[in-house]
């Protein structure tokens, strides 16, 4: 059983909390013995996101105790309609290795900057910026300078854009943008971001410039951070309707009233690492 453990914070207390996804077990034990090697697998630890869970999956983890239902929401664009159908297709008749497109990035655009390799200056504002947005939050992800590194922009890791603005009064807002490949087609997620409300709109014209040059096909988005979606909303992207669900379980009772996690709390991203084959 893999676990991507990762920090997070939970009213004021910093624990890693490990990411489980089925399709880690063979899709044929994924109702019977695989869900039960999972929860055997995690009985020890502190706390679980359980993210993208089907109604029948979902319906079991209800029952049980201390996993608690949070509000996923789940954005999906396709950006390219007739090529992603082509690809697509391609790829299900006529599967071919999977190779690495290592993603080009424009200079500046206007007042936002892009980069796969952030300094540790960077690094730091990042770090910082994340803290004062989510401060309003109980349970969310922490992040370190180290800890971005090995998320987002280790050299042999998945491959993340950052698209970021610094405002006037010297705070960064930011979006990371993972791209890579999945089942044929150019796929791009928001993993993570800190913004304004105001900052928004440009911090999401600017990662479009990159979904561009790279010839995206499709965009998906999940994101339990209730300033993400509705950030998104306003620009007029349509959540999915009846997306999967999403469950934390947390070994002693913990208030869940003010949550902040986006896809990096879990695998999403993971499909952008650099590969040759598949």
């Amino acid at each position: 059983m893999h676990k991507l453990r990762q920090p997070w914070q939970v009213h004021g207390e910093i624990h890693d909390v490990p990411a489980m996804h089925n399709h880690y077990v063979d899709e044929a034990y994924r109702r019977g013995p695989g869900l039960q090697l999972m929860i055997k697998s995690l009985a020890n630890d502190y706390g679980v996101l359980a993210p993208g869970c089907e109604p029948k999956v979902g319906d079991i983890y209800r029952k049980l105790r201390r996993y608690t239902e949070i509000q996923g929401t789940w954005f999906r664009t396709v950006r390219r309609p007739i090529h992603t159908m082509i690809k697509f297709g391609l790829e299900k008749w006529w599967p071919q290795p999977m190779r690495t497109r290592w993603i080009q990035l424009p200079t500046t655009q206007g007042s936002f900057q892009f980069t796969t390799a952030p300094d540790a200056e960077l690094l730091q504002s990042l770090v910082e910026s994340y803290a004062v947005h989510a401060a309003v939050f109980d349970v969310k992800q922490h992040y370190t300078p180290d800890g971005l590194t090995w998320r987002f922009f280790s050299p042999v890791g998945p491959q993340h854009v950052l698209v970021h603005h610094r405002a006037a009064n010297g705070m960064l807002n930011f979006l990371i943008v993972s791209i890579g490949q999945h089942r044929g087609v150019t796929l791009a997620r928001i993993v993570e971001g800190a913004f304004t409300p105001e900052a928004f709109p440009g911090l999401h014209e600017a990662a479009q410039t990159v979904l561009r040059m790279n010839h995206v096909d499709v965009v998906a988005t999940f994101t339990a951070d209730p300033v993400l979606k509705n950030s998104l909303e306003t620009l007029g992207l349509k959540a999915i309707p009846a997306p999967p669900q999403t469950f934390v379980y947390f070994a002693s009772p913990v208030e869940l009233t003010r949550v902040r996690l986006n896809g990096a709390a879990g695998d999403f991203g993971l499909d952008a690492i650099p590969r040759t084959w598949q």
